[in-house]
């Protein structure tokens, strides 16, 4: 028999094992507390004046600042499923903890892993990708059903701001957002409440950080913040609309967010998140770029329309587009008479006899026919394709030829029509179905260009379009096709110098609603008669960017410069805050008299004309500035520039139409002097402007050719 103090250690024992079970279990069935971050297992990562830290067994994270100050703490996710059920990381239990190395499309990283315990059959894995030689982050939460049915997933938030005491104080913080909508591979500017990248300026400490969302096409996803209590509160939220049944044996993935911080500028922060979204979804191969169309409203007719297209044929548009609402039956592909012929081929001729190029709006998903196992049909009788079936794709991608054959030349996709109930039966998420039904339209299309539907109502003012154009810059400058935004004609009756800047700067086609205003007929030759100005936004930090930046010319003597924009109200901003894409020193110069400005400049703008200032790079030989009255100096209308060492000669071709009086500058370094040249037909003057020539170009363009001996 035991005795009285052996009986009493044995249940001690037996309450301390019970005790560590029950720990375990807690610790497996989730509601675990978490532990102060001096007591956590964490990775960090520090990067100039941030360190990102997380927890390597709950996954939640902090931002620090260059004094290891928490600014942001505790951030987490959460799973929402149809049955009401919503799960965070504290419902999950302890984690195990993985890291591999990866190869990636944006560069060699190290994947950490966090994998929570099994929860009803259900596995959640958080993954954060870290690049060796990138100064951004990459998140996910991966969801993975190893129980024997399937689970019907809402919604998930790979990023959640939790709580008051989050450390994201809201004074003192500026906050940009970029409103945008992905269809398929096409950013879309958008009055739908999607916003895909926001940009923090923590201005007491001095650090930046930004949040952004690479899309999968799987769901209708935001960025969710707003000041709230004194902090920061939202999420990110990737919505799987109308829901999605994770199968047994299969894992849904989230969007991917994008996590910058300690980056120097906002510009940077806008570069860097442009270039991952660019390489993570391919686009289509040489599509073909169409600047504007004119369209009329949906209930208007085949007439009208080439009555608008006329209107604005000498404005430099040459595309009209059919508008949605077109067919008799939906789905049909057989025009609405009267309004359109019932052979819609002969819409199209008849709009090439006008001189236009036809285009045409259509629902992909859209089907008429006998019911076959790749369709399902609705409520209301309408017939509809599933784009995830490849017989479905082969639906679509006959359709699209057809209408190729037709005479259109171009496609736009509204966002499909497609009701909940059909969506359902084919276990697809409207955005799944968008997304795979322009991917089928695009691999159809051969040299037709694709895009897809304007969504928002038509802009009016120059800010609007500056932060449309901010959205989306950086991203076409990478190659990414821009979706189109509509503009409303009567814009243009009065437009001020600053709006039809902002017009040129706008990268993506524009949707041209209403009658031309003849009286301008000039500014509207700038918007639409010229490919559109490859501008950056400098103070990217801002919702409406003031200050802008254009693309370089290159000829064969290399890169030749660029030109900076300041529009009314900026007064911020110094030269010295722009970035050159060449790190060579540059001569800064107006561009009203070719004179040279100091690093130490103001930028601003009181009139309603942006000023605009000319940045070429200081080499030993004449350089070609650009030309006076133009808001890009007229560089994309440089071609041939060609400068020859050994016989001191600078050539070259400036293509019509210019604006009459126009200037071109050339800068003569004092080790150079001009001995002879042409401009067209006309012999230079020797007179300079300092060390600055002023030659007079004519409307309609001209050839240089000048000559120049180097001083001894």
């Amino acid at each position: 028999m035991l005795s009285f103090a052996a009986l009493r250690v044995s249940v001690a024992r037996c309450l301390l094992a019970a005790a560590l079970l029950a720990s375990v279990q807690a610790g497996h069935a989730g509601a675990a507390e978490p532990k102060p971050w001096t007591l956590r297992g964490t990775y960090a990562f520090p990067y100039g004046n941030g360190t990102f830290e997380i927890d390597n067994e709950l996954a939640e994270w902090r931002l620090l600042n260059g004094a290891n100050v928490p600014l942001l703490t505790d951030t987490g996710f959460s799973i929402a499923f149809e049955d009401g059920a919503v799960w965070t990381q504290k419902d999950l239990g302890v984690a195990s903890k993985s890291r591999d190395a990866i190869e990636s499309p944006l560069g060699d990283g190290t994947l950490y892993a966090v994998h929570f315990p099994p929860k009803d059959g259900i596995v959640v894995h958080y993954e954060l990708t870290r690049f060796s030689d990138r100064p951004f982050l990459l998140a996910r939460i991966v969801i993975e059903n190893k129980g024997e049915k399937p689970v019907r997933l809402s919604t998930i938030k790979p990023l959640v701001f939790q709580g008051d005491g989050n450390g994201l104080a809201s004074e003192g913080v500026q906050y940009a957002v970029r409103e945008l909508t992905y269809q398929g591979a096409f950013p879309v500017y958008g009055d739908l409440p999607q916003r895909q990248l926001a940009i923090f300026n923590v201005v007491k400490h001095d650090l930046r950080f930004a949040l952004g969302l690479l899309p999968t096409g799987q769901s209708e996803s935001t960025l969710e913040f707003t000041p709230a209590n004194g902090h920061w509160q939202g999420a990110a939220v990737c919505d799987y609309k109308p829901g999605l049944n994770i199968e047994a044996g299969s894992q849904v993935v989230s969007d991917t967010v994008w996590i910058g911080y300690g980056i120097q500028s906002a510009s940077d922060i806008d570069l860097y998140y442009s270039w991952s979204l660019s390489e993570l979804n391919p686009q289509p191969e040489s599509l073909p770029e169409i600047r504007a169309w004119v369209t009329v409203p949906e209930d208007g007719n085949l007439d009208g329309l080439v009555a608008q297209g006329n209107d604005w044929l000498a404005a430099g548009v040459r595309h009209a587009l059919i508008p949605a609402g077109w067919e008799s039956k939906p789905g049909s592909f057989e025009g609405a008479s009267p309004r359109y012929p019932k052979r819609i081929q002969a819409a199209a001729k008849t709009l090439r006899d006008a001189g236009l190029e036809p285009g045409i709006t259509i629902d992909p998903l859209l089907f008429w026919g006998r019911d076959k196992g790749y369709n399902a049909e609705s409520a209301d009788g309408l017939k509809w394709l599933n784009p995830l079936d490849p017989a479905a794709v082969e639906v679509i991608g006959g359709n699209v030829a057809e209408l190729r054959q037709q005479g259109f030349a171009f496609i736009v996709l509204e966002p499909s029509r497609i009701p909940d109930d059909a969506l359902k039966s084919f276990n697809a998420t409207r955005s799944a179905a968008n997304c795979a039904a322009i991917n089928a339209v695009l691999k159809a299309a051969g040299d037709m260009a694709v895009y897809p539907q304007a969504r928002r109502a038509a802009l009016h003012t120059c800010d609007e379009w500056l932060e449309a154009s901010a959205a989306v810059s950086r991203m076409a400058r990478f190659g990414v096709n821009v979706g189109p935004l509509p503009l409303d004609a009567n814009s243009l009756k009065k437009p001020s110098e600053d709006l039809v800047a902002a017009l040129r700067i706008w990268p993506g086609p524009l949707e041209i609603q209403g009658k031309s205003p003849g009286s301008v007929q000039k500014a509207c030759g700038e918007i639409f008669g010229r490919s559109a100005m490859a501008a950056l936004p400098v103070d990217a930090g801002t919702q409406s960017p003031r200050l802008w930046q254009l693309s370089h010319t290159r000829g064969e003597m290399g890169y030749v410069g660029s030109a900076i924009l300041a529009f009314q109200g900026q007064g911020t901003h110094l030269l010295s805050d722009v970035v050159l894409e060449q790190k060579t020193p540059h001569r800064f110069w107006r561009s009203n008299d070719g004179s040279e400005l100091k690093l130490s400049e103001q930028l601003s703008s009181n009139q309603t004309a942006p000023l605009i200032i000319g940045a070429s790079p200081v080499m030993d030989h004449p350089v070609l500035l650009g030309i006076s009255s133009d808001s890009s100096l007229y560089l994309d209308r440089i071609a041939n520039l060609s400068w020859n060492e050994q016989e001191g000669e600078l050539s070259g071709k400036i293509e019509g139409p210019i604006n009459e009086g126009a200037i071109a500058y050339v800068f003569v370094p004092a080790s150079w002097q001009l001995t002879s040249g042409k401009v067209g037909s006309s012999s230079v003057k020797k007179a300079v402007n300092g060390n600055t020539l002023a030659l007079p170009i004519e409307a309609g363009g001209a050839t240089f050719d000048l000559q120049f001996k180097r001083q001894s």
